[in-house]
Formats: structure tokens, C-alpha cells, sequence
């Protein structure tokens, strides 16, 4: 039988490992502004292809720490010597960084749950829990500092768990992890007082430990502050400049402001699988009321309570919490295993995972990656692009997308496609299907993009696809009209 679990469990592991090399290659793109300009618009400049004045606010406020753009300019050095410069291949590279952090974090948190697990059921539960979920590839793939600095944090809890037994310099090398994702990501901070407390307080590990991790500490701090002073070029503080900027300053605040429960309805209404979110929810204030003094308690509730109180709110901002989701699962359902209809439920839950997982494992994260792609690739860049109201597809966010674009192209909004110039080569974006007659019936106009659904676009109701956004560039020589 032991042998069946292990062979199953393989499997299981293999096929996330799949799921999450799939989106380093397919998951092409940003999930959100953050991840694209303040990681990749900040390496542009480091490279020397942009002027700082062209960054967004958060380089001349000093919040942003530089140690995850350190290694992507290391990275894309060494891969110019190969020639290797395309601004779509580089983002593989240090999408690759990401989830070898999240697959060491698979095998890792594999290893502490069979540890753990008393009974043959437990082990069962580990296919659903762990070795499917269905956020794992899309965040693996991902280089924002929320996942890049979580999934290190991450790492660091569960060497710590397995380690602290180890020699002084895995301990060491253990807290300077933790602190340096804490550094990164500065919202860490009470997550990583939490375990700190736990330690010292529940596990008693800290007392052995306070010398190594101390050590630790001060010399992450050292470490971090050179990096940032190599990205400013001056020395400064960046965790507290956050700090300062966006909760003293109330900064963020201006970006919107949504009320304290919130992070609970959008755990289910925007996770990509409400199911799946909803469990999450029911687990998570599970282990709080039932598990006070699980190391999970203490990471989380801090974190939490420090993002209920915070005004201005996006999902992403729980990501660094996320990744403690199979180990909150096994908590949970553990005590519910020997019952029918959970069993079915654990089955259910697989194949969602399974399914939602591969989908967002094989779908950009932005779905304009495919329209700068075409532009690269045209032999014969148009000096215009006409876009369909909306927003600026070369400036989204109304900041300018330099790391994919060398060329700097006029772009003009339009109502109507009588409103493009009969003399001009030029580019045209739509965001709607139902421009598509119009520009081929009026202006003669080529569609040089292509989505592998178009198939679907005939049975689709004319109402839903009116208001589906279909990315698509044309190409635009005009005939008259």
C-alpha cells in the first residue's frame, strides 16, 4: 500500500511541476501594473535603455527595495553574452527563478505534511490540498515582490521547521532568507513577528536560536541596504520610506479605499475558483478559533489584522499568505476524513484544481503581451497607433511601456474608424469584436493578431460578446471609403 501512496503521490507532484513550468512559458505578462513597472520598467533603467525620469513615483520616493531587480540584472548580463536580450524571453528567465522558489516550496511542504500525517487518510488529502491547488502554477510564474518575497518567506518557515535542529549556518542561512523576503515585501513584517513570537513563546526555539538569528538579521539588514543603495544610488531606507510614503502619508489610500471585509468576499468571488476560495475561508477561521497556537496562527492573524485595517486593498496583497494554504487545508479537513461525503468533496476539489489550474497555467496574465508581441515581429513598424477610447494600450496605467517598445509611436484615441488618416501606415488597437466589420468594410484594414477561441466567437450571444474585451492590432494602409 505504501507503495501505491508514493508512486500516486509522484504523480501528483509531476504534474504540478508541469502545470508551473507551463506558465513560466505561457503565463506571459504582468498581474498588475506593480509587477511590470516597478520590477522590469526598474531593471530597464538599470540596463541603461530608460532615464530614471521616466519610472513611476515609487523610485523618486525610494520604497522600492532593489534585491529581486539585482538578480534579474545579473541574470540578463549573463545572457547577453549569448546574445539573449528579446524583452519576451528575458521574463522566462526570472519567471524561472519564481517557481524554482515555489517547486523547492512543493516538495518542501510534501515533507512536512508526511511528517505530520498520522494516518493513510491524512496522506490522501495531501493530493487535494497540496499537490493541486489551482492558484499554485499562476503564482509560480509570477515576479512580483508579493510572490517572489512570499515564496521565499515561505521557504524560510518550512526550513525552519525541518532545520532548527541543523548546524548554526543552516540557521543562519534560514533567518537571513526570512528577513531579506521581509525586507522585500515590508507588509511581511507582522507575519514574520508572528513566527518570531511562536518560536520563542510556543516552540521555545528561538531561546537556542536568538544569537545565529540576530546575526542573521543584522546582516540581511547590511545586505539589503547595499543593494538599495546600488539601485538609488544613494543610501537610504526603503521599508521605512514605505512606510512612510503610503501608510503615514497616506499615499495609498489615494489608489481607492474598500471596506475591512472585503479580503473575505474576493477570497471567493475573485480567486479563479470560488469553490476553492470558499474552503480556503472556512479553513482559515478554522485553524484560528481551533488551532491558537499552530505556527500557522501566528503567521496569519497578524498579516491579516495589519490588511483589514489598511484602506486601500487589492487581492494580490494577500499572496504572501497564500502559499501557507495547503498546510491551513490540512489543519481543516484532517479531523473531517473518516465522513463520506468530505472523501467526495476531496474528489471534486481535485478536479477543479486540476482543471482551473492548467487554465490559468496556459493563459497570459495580460492579454496585451500578444499585441506587443506582433508589433515586434513587423518588419515595417506603423509611426501611429489608433486606439478605440478606453485606455492607452501603449500606456496602461498612463505610464509608458518601454520595456517591450523601443520605438516610441504616436498613439491617438478614436470613436470611429472614419476618424483614421487616409495617408498614414498605421496600427490599429481594438478591444471589442464588433470593430472588426467596420474596419474591414471601410478601410480595408488586415488583422495581424489571432486568438486560438475564435472558434467559439459564432455561438457566442451577441449581448456577451458586445461586452467581452477581445484584444486585436490591425494593420492599416487605408482605402477609401
Amino acid at each position: 500500500m505504501m507503495n501505491i501512496f508514493h508512486r500516486k503521490q509522484s504523480e501528483f507532484v509531476y504534474i504540478q511541476v508541469f502545470f508551473i513550468l507551463l506558465a513560466c512559458f505561457f503565463s506571459q505578462g504582468h498581474f498588475h501594473f506593480d509587477e511590470h513597472f516597478q520590477i522590469l520598467e526598474f531593471l530597464n533603467f538599470k540596463l541603461g535603455h530608460i532615464s530614471s525620469s521616466e519610472l513611476p513615483w515609487e523610485f523618486s520616493a525610494q520604497v522600492r527595495p532593489w534585491a529581486q531587480v539585482f538578480i534579474y540584472f545579473v541574470i540578463s548580463k549573463f545572457l547577453s553574452f549569448f546574445g539573449m536580450i528579446d524583452p519576451f524571453t528575458l521574463p522566462i528567465f526570472f519567471r524561472f527563478i519564481t517557481a524554482i522558489l515555489a517547486i523547492t516550496a512543493l516538495f518542501l511542504t510534501v515533507t512536512i505534511v508526511q511528517r505530520n500525517a498520522n494516518a493513510r487518510d491524512t496522506k490522501g488529502l495531501l493530493f487535494a490540498s497540496v499537490l493541486t491547488l489551482w492558484f499554485w502554477p499562476f503564482l509560480s510564474a509570477r515576479i512580483s515582490a508579493e510572490c517572489f518575497n512570499g515564496l521565499l518567506f515561505y521557504n524560510g518557515v518550512l526550513l525552519f521547521l525541518l532545520k532548527k535542529n541543523s548546524s548554526w549556518f543552516v540557521r543562519f542561512l534560514i533567518f537571513f532568507v526570512m528577513l531579506s523576503a521581509t525586507w522585500g515585501r515590508v507588509q511581511l513584517a507582522p507575519a514574520l513577528l508572528g513566527f518570531c513570537l511562536w518560536s520563542h513563546l510556543i516552540d521555545r526555539s528561538l531561546q537556542r536560536n536568538f544569537l545565529v538569528g540576530f546575526a542573521a538579521f543584522a546582516i540581511a539588514i547590511l545586505v539589503n541596504l547595499g543593494v538599495d543603495f546600488w539601485g538609488y544610488d544613494c543610501l537610504t531606507l526603503t521599508p521605512w520610506n514605505y512606510f512612510s510614503q503610503n501608510l503615514l502619508s497616506h499615499r495609498a489610500s489615494s489608489f481607492g479605499v474598500s471596506p475591512w471585509y472585503s479580503y473575505f468576499f474576493w477570497m471567493i468571488s475573485k480567486s479563479g475558483n470560488p469553490i476553492g476560495g470558499l474552503c480556503v475561508l472556512i479553513a482559515m477561521f478554522f485553524l484560528w478559533v481551533k488551532r491558537p497556537t499552530s505556527v500557522l496562527t501566528w503567521i496569519t492573524v497578524p498579516f491579516m489584522v495589519l490588511h483589514l485595517f489598511i484602506g486601500h486593498k487589492e487581492l494580490r496583497f494577500l499572496f504572501p499568505m497564500v502559499f501557507f494554504v495547503p498546510l491551513i487545508l490540512v489543519e481543516f479537513f484532517a479531523p473531517f476524513l473518516e465522513r463520506k461525503y468530505v472523501r467526495l468533496f476531496i474528489h471534486i476539489f481535485i478536479f477543479l484544481n486540476v482543471s482551473i489550474g492548467l487554465f490559468m497555467a496556459l493563459r497570459p496574465a495580460n492579454a496585451l503581451i500578444p499585441i506587443y508581441k506582433t508589433m515586434a515581429k513587423q518588419k515595417l513598424p506603423a509611426d501611429k497607433l489608433f486606439y478605440f477610447g478606453g485606455e492607452n494600450p501603449l500606456r496602461p496605467g498612463d505610464l509608458p511601456m518601454h520595456w517591450y517598445l523601443s520605438k516610441n509611436i504616436q498613439t491617438t484615441p478614436i470613436e470611429s474608424a472614419t476618424e483614421i488618416s487616409k495617408t498614414d501606415h498605421s496600427w490599429v488597437f481594438t478591444d471589442r469584436q464588433f470593430r472588426w466589420n467596420e474596419l474591414e468594410q471601410r478601410h480595408g484594414c488586415k488583422r495581424l493578431t489571432k486568438s486560438y477561441f475564435e472558434f467559439l466567437y459564432p455561438i457566442v450571444p451577441d449581448k456577451i460578446m458586445s461586452k467581452t474585451r477581445i484584444f486585436d492590432l490591425w494593420e492599416c494602409q487605408v482605402v477609401g471609403t
